[in-house]
């Protein structure tokens, strides 16, 4: 591992436990065994790091769409059930960073999902698409440890077809 990744790896894991505005890049580098030297040669500073985080965050959200566009065909619950796997792992990991922009873009995916399965007759029509996606993404995100299937099965209840 290169500097620069360690310190970013570092970096995401004192955020992750301290959060993003409790953790300076003096812990970091301290953590990380480098000077603040060094962590500005890669990093000129803390909103630097978050942005490669925010990257990062992408990267994993675009692997979850391409996933899910493989399991086109398989019933809305089965694909949700996936995306809520993910998204709850992600969360875990990048909860420090996730923004307004990065929920919109798991809606996204969530919306896609929910408007195949429309079109196909499996989910209601009552509730326009991007609310249900809306729902769901952030019952997601507030959900409490083990409570995830309860989610589903509720969303399921609430918004598919017989």
């Amino acid at each position: 591992m290169d500097k620069r990744e360690l310190i970013f790896e570092v970096a995401k894991e004192m955020f992750k436990e301290n959060g993003y505005e409790e953790t300076g890049l003096r812990e970091i580098a301290f953590k990380a065994g480098v000077s603040v030297g060094t962590v500005y040669n890669y990093f000129p500073n803390k909103e630097a790091i978050k942005e490669a985080g925010i990257e990062e965050a992408r990267i994993q959200i675009r692997k979850v769409a391409s996933l899910l566009r493989l399991t086109t065909g398989r019933k809305v619950p089965q694909r949700l059930q996936v995306f809520a796997e993910h998204l709850l792992d992600f969360h875990e990991e990048f909860h420090w960073l996730l923004n307004s922009e990065l929920k919109k873009e798991w809606e996204e995916i969530v919306r896609d999902v929910i408007k195949e399965g429309s079109s196909r007759g499996e989910i209601s029509k009552d509730i326009p698409e991007e609310f249900m996606a809306k729902f769901f993404v952030s019952g997601l995100l507030n959900i409490e440890e083990g409570h995830k299937d309860d989610l589903v099965r509720l969303f399921e209840h609430i918004s598919f077809k017989d």
